[in-house]
């Protein structure tokens, strides 16, 4: 995660003590702050996106949520993995689980596998 972060140094302000990454548009301009999340927070912040108030998101409706609000390293493989693993969205599809066991991990609870997702 440093390394990630040393490499976009130039992108990288503090406003209030939080730390934040810029993120620009195709001219270069700051399109918006993009807060660096911390590791204690990815879950529940990919709750509040996935399960927004129109309903559980799919992947490619919650990127630009995403994109707008936090960034961390592994921020997309997160998204997936935690969409693909929620329960109330497997229950939806005529009840048959989306992942096959055994295939991905998914989160029973908050930061189960932080080595994996670090």
């Amino acid at each position: 995660m440093l390394r990630a972060l040393w490499q976009q140094f130039d992108s990288l302000t503090s406003r209030d003590g939080v730390l934040y990454r810029l993120f620009y548009d195709s001219a270069g301009l700051v399109v918006n702050y993009q807060l660096i999340l911390p590791a204690q927070m990815k879950v529940p912040f990919l709750e509040l996106i996935h399960a927004d108030t129109s309903g559980h998101l799919k992947f490619a409706k919650c990127v630009p949520h995403v994109v707008r609000s936090a960034w961390w390293l592994t921020w997309r493989r997160d998204l997936n993995i935690f969409i693909r693993c929620c329960a109330k969205c497997e229950s939806f599809h005529r009840g048959a689980p989306h992942v096959k066991p055994g295939s991905t991990p998914c989160w029973s609870g908050p930061l189960v596998n932080v080595g994996a997702l670090i």
